[in-house]
């Protein structure tokens, strides 16, 4: 296994390599996601290779930019479950060669033999009913040789079960670690500490699961894996209140917890050999400093995409005769869902806020928020952002995640739902 970053990685076995989630651009969620440790590695560095395997639409995992080096009959690896969002989107781009596995299935793909996963939960950490439905997770097995790939397809400890029963015990794990979420850091009714104090919870709470998945897997290798960048932008501020840590904090409260457990931590361009059960060059820890360093020095200064755009009286005069038919849009994927919560939705626009409830299909505008009605959750953003969002030029959750929304809610009750419906507050493509 060769190491590039975050879920990039490339398995190789008899001459065949396979590359997964190729992220080597900057810019992800809407601008704000960059690499460090920094990345060297150009796409043209990793086009040798025999298959993709791509795990889900976040720009961190699929990256249009990297994708356009590759040849376009090459294999990719994708899970064929659900809506298949991702399968759409490769196509658009070009790529019709998809090895689709559907969950729980197996496929061959040179001396691979691949499993393939759904999302493992809606939700590992909160009660949801509809929550996560993009991820997937693929098992690599060769030889004697197994490889588990989460990436973001966190296991509940009843699926990791599953997976050691079916599986055995795996040669390597490679698991989440880091939580990729705007909360604390973009929860404006939290103060400072409250916000640090609930990022260290997070932090500690994603590594208690971390360590709790090994006690069941017991792998030969545990690796902290995926969910690794700094916030860069306008939003650079907001690091210190992230819930996530470097992977090697993670390897260390693994070794920890769990004597006698080993870990593999590498660094760019870093090839570890599951034959002689050693990697090609000295390890460096991760510096925390010169992070900080970096953030402030060369990141703090970028400018996002939409930052360049212009807003005209006319776009606010389109955006306000179309977030009602946003509303609309939105209340039609909640009936299909089945969806409804006595739940108020404040979203700035302008000088005044668009109001609406989740029980129904009501929707105006507000000029004030002294009269928010409990229990409501507030959002704020750069209107050109919101009329991006708006048109589908840009996902509601993308820019969550890229931590460009600032959000405020009382009560202070975290609804996973609420967010993923948001996901469809924009115009039908007909309108955009």
């Amino acid at each position: 296994m060769t190491f590039i970053d975050s879920a990039c990685a490339i398995f190789e076995h008899a001459g065949y390599r396979v590359l997964a989630d190729p992220w080597l651009s900057n810019g992800a969620f809407e601008g704000s996601w960059y690499h460090f440790p920094v990345v060297k590695t150009k796409p043209h560095d990793v086009e040798d290779v025999n298959a993709l395997y791509i795990s889900h639409v976040h720009p961190d995992h699929f990256d249009p930019s990297t994708l356009r080096s590759f040849r376009r009959d090459i294999p990719i690896i994708v899970l064929d479950h659900g809506k298949n969002y991702l399968h759409r989107l490769l196509r658009n781009q070009g790529f019709e060669r998809l090895v689709a596995i559907p969950d729980q299935q197996t496929a061959t793909l040179g001396p691979f033999r691949l499993t393939a996963y759904k999302p493992f939960a809606t939700d590992v950490f909160h009660d949801s009913k509809i929550g996560n439905v993009i991820d997937s997770a693929l098992v690599l097995e060769a030889d004697g040789y197994s490889i588990f790939n989460g990436n973001d397809n966190n296991p509940t400890l009843e699926a990791a079960q599953y997976l050691r029963e079916r599986h055995g015990r795996f040669t390597a794990a490679l698991l989440k670690y880091n939580a990729a979420s705007p909360y604390p850091a973009c929860f404006m009714h939290l103060d400072e500490q409250r916000r640090l104090a609930e990022a260290d919870r997070i932090r500690q709470r994603n590594l208690d699961h971390l360590v709790a998945v090994c006690d069941v897997l017991e792998p030969a290798y545990a690796m902290p894996f995926a969910g690794n960048f700094v916030l860069a932008g306008a939003q650079w501020r907001k690091n210190r209140f992230l819930g996530t840590t470097t992977w090697d904090d993670a390897a260390q409260r693994v070794e920890h917890e769990r004597p006698g457990q080993k870990t593999i931590v590498l660094r760019e361009g870093q090839t570890f050999d599951f034959t002689t059960e050693s990697a090609d060059g000295a390890y460096v820890r991760v510096d925390v400093a010169e992070q900080q360093r970096y953030i402030e020095e060369n990141l703090k200064d970028v400018r996002y995409p939409y930052e360049s755009q212009t807003f005209s009286t006319a776009d606010t005069q389109w955006l306000r005769s179309a977030l009602p038919i946003a509303r609309e849009n939105l209340w039609r994927v909640q009936q299909q869902f089945g969806f409804k919560m006595d739940y108020n939705v404040y979203i700035r626009a302008g000088d005044d806020f668009f109001r609406f409830s989740l029980a129904d299909d009501g929707a105006d505008f507000v000029q004030t928020p002294s009269g928010f009605k409990r229990p409501f959750l507030s959002a704020n953003m750069d209107p050109r952002l919101l009329l991006n969002i708006v048109r589908r030029n840009t996902h509601w959750n993308n820019a969550e995640i890229g931590c460009h929304i600032d959000f405020f809610r009382d009560p202070d009750v975290y609804h996973p739902d609420l967010h993923v419906m948001l996901s469809f507050l924009h115009v039908p493509v007909s309108a955009a």
